[in-house]
């Protein structure tokens, strides 16, 4: 089983599995990307 699946079943997964990490960086960066947007005016 992958990381992430043993993730999403809550059993123990390796934090530093390189799949993880990607998906942890983009994370990030979508959120970034979203705390710099300004509101639509109306």
């Amino acid at each position: 089983m992958r990381e992430y699946g043993k993730m999403i079943a809550g059993q123990l997964y390796n934090t530093l599995d390189p799949e993880l990490t990607r998906m942890r960086r983009a994370a990030l960066e979508l959120c970034d990307i979203f705390n710099r947007s300004t509101p639509r005016r109306a």
